[in-house]
């Protein structure tokens, strides 16, 4: 049974990641910061801020992904610092 789990993962990884290049290939960017890279309110939405911030915030945690089509913001990435 552990080997049909790690046989699924291993096709939805495969699946996930010909998806990701095909919108790549159509000008649709994946914006998907990590925990510990400073905010950027270019690609990023605070979903907690907190009173008194300043622009050396540090990403927490990512909620959502954004997305970037043809080099322009269609969706920001919401996160928590």
């Amino acid at each position: 049974e552990d080997e049909k789990v790690l046989t699924f993962v291993k096709t939805l990884k495969s699946s996930y990641d010909q998806l990701v290049r095909d919108l790549e290939n159509h000008g649709v960017e994946i914006l998907n910061p990590e925990p510990g890279e400073l905010f950027n309110p270019e690609y990023m939405n605070i979903i907690n801020p907190a009173p008194g911030m300043d622009s050396t915030a540090v990403v927490k945690q990512v909620v959502t992904i954004g997305i970037k089509v043809d080099n322009q913001v269609a969706q920001p990435a919401s996160v928590m610092v």
